[in-house]
């Protein structure tokens, strides 16, 4: 870049590959050139791929391809010190200088998508999106209703300081495939919002650290798929707002009766891991899922909640199945709440289901709270389990109750209702393992299925129902 302190576009239609240098800003980095500076814009309804074999510094980098999230450019590098942003980030190192930019702050920012993809690949490092630059809200890196960012092999951070407009907002649709994706400690996550239609949220790979996912306001609507990878809730956000660390619903009380389709969450592997309870003010302080029947499918993957630190519960509020849900490391309680985040309410509060395993480690407790908990796997007990509801064992396999707490586990009450057996004869069991036994301080009920009492007998202090 020369010293003409002339602002220029460059359109680009096709591929564009460095070999050799490129140097398109005057400025240090994440700072305004005030004396002239390249904006590189890709477009056309085609896809095309950016490689930076050779060093790459961008001012600002643009993504305007068709009129959807239909076309993509990939950008990738063969080392991590190629590709470099340098435009600026935030507020104190923005005055309009260019006069081009459009009115928001996400507008303003090194990287814009304004319609199609942009993937980032192998070897690209991008340690700052956006912080709060100036401009109509949202002044972070925002992912429009049109676009789509892919990280498929690329270190994304959000930014370097903390605070609101700190992390990333989306209309249209986010998908990790590979690499890492984070929002630091002090930042606000991940925020999803809409413009009419419905933000996407996709995980198959790779590693999000993330402080919390929310909806930005009433009006926000998402659909979160899961398969594979990673999603962390490391650390507190600069500002919960009252919100659950993973809030996929209403922003307003809605009865689990009366849910509107605007949600969907599906998950058939992977993991997501809490290690942080927001501070909610008597509301739900850690998942909160709101979805209707019919809008989630729940075939795999594992919720954990380890490692928390503070004294905050960690409450959990689920219209919808888990598939694992594991209780790991010392930690705050974790416990089942209505949507106020308070005790079993026969009006704000749903059944908790657990399609596989519930497990509960050393030195961690589980309080379900007045609700019932349904189990179609094993419950593995090593820490402590307050129970005030019903427990259900049911579905179509072979469960157990897996007692390694060093004394008999007290049950106020126990009930098998498991799946009728496709072979004649045949019944799915919940067998009495570990050891230690238990102790059934109610009624033993079995409605269907068999109680296999492989290392222990339990004690009945009631009615034995079959």
């Amino acid at each position: 870049m020369g010293t003409g302190n002339a602002f220029h576009w460059l359109n680009v239609y096709g591929d564009f590959t460095n070999e050799g240098t490129v140097d398109f800003s005057n400025s240090a980095q994440y700072a305004e050139a005030v004396n002239g500076a390249v904006k590189l814009k890709f477009m056309g309804a085609t896809d095309n791929v950016l490689v930076s074999n050779g060093p790459t510094d961008l001012y600002r980098l643009f993504i305007d391809k068709g009129t959807d999230k239909t076309f993509k450019l990939s950008v990738n590098a063969d080392l991590n010190t190629n590709f470099n942003l340098f435009g600026p980030v935030a507020a104190a190192n923005y005055s309009g200088v260019d006069g081009t930019d459009g009115s928001a702050g996400w507008q303003r920012l090194p990287v814009v998508i304004e319609n199609g993809t942009l993937e980032l690949g192998s070897n690209i490092v991008i340690d700052r999106l956006g912080e709060n630059i100036d401009g109509n809200a949202p002044n972070e890196f925002t992912i429009p209703e049109t676009g789509q960012l892919i990280v498929n092999g690329a270190s994304v951070t959000t930014s370097a300081s903390t605070g609101v407009w700190n992390g990333l907002t989306i209309y249209g649709k986010l998908k990790v495939a590979a690499g890492t994706l984070t929002t630091p400690a002090g930042t606000n996550g991940i925020y999803y919002a809409t413009n009419g239609g419905t933000p996407q949220f996709q995980v198959i790979g790779g590693t999000l650290n993330l402080t919390q996912l929310r909806p930005y306001n009433d009006a926000g609507k998402l659909s979160y798929s899961q398969s594979g990878g990673l999603v962390h809730f490391f650390d507190a956000p600069g500002d919960d707002n009252s919100s659950a660390v993973l809030h996929i619903g209403n922003n307003s009380g809605v009865q689990p009766s009366n849910l509107n389709t605007d949600f969907v969450f599906n998950m058939s592997g992977g993991t997501m891991r809490f290690s942080n309870a927001n501070a909610a003010n008597g509301w739900v302080s850690g998942i909160r899922l709101e979805i209707v029947e019919g809008n989630y499918h729940v075939t795999g993957g594992t919720i954990e909640v380890a490692g928390l630190s503070g004294t905050e519960a960690f409450d959990i509020y689920s219209t919808i199945p888990l598939y694992n849900l594991a209780v790991l490391g010392s930690t705050p309680d974790v416990q089942l709440t209505d949507w106020y985040g308070g005790a079993y309410d026969a009006s704000w509060s749903t059944d908790f289901d657990v399609l596989n395993n519930l497990t509960i480690s050393s030195g961690t407790t589980f309080n379900d709270r007045g609700h019932s908990v349904s189990i179609g796997g094993n419950f593995n007990i090593a820490g402590t389990y307050t129970q005030s509801g019903n427990l259900l064992f049911y579905g179509a396999q072979n469960g157990a109750i897996n007692n390694t707490t060093g004394s008999p586990v007290t049950l106020p009450g126990l009930h098998i209702f498991k799946d009728r057996h496709d072979t004649p004869g045949q019944y799915y069991k919940v067998s009495l393992t570990g050891t230690d036994n238990i102790i059934i301080d109610g009624t033993l009920k079995l409605s269907r299925g068999a109680l296999d009492v492989v290392d222990f007998t339990p004690q009945v202090k009631d009615s034995v129902v079959i």
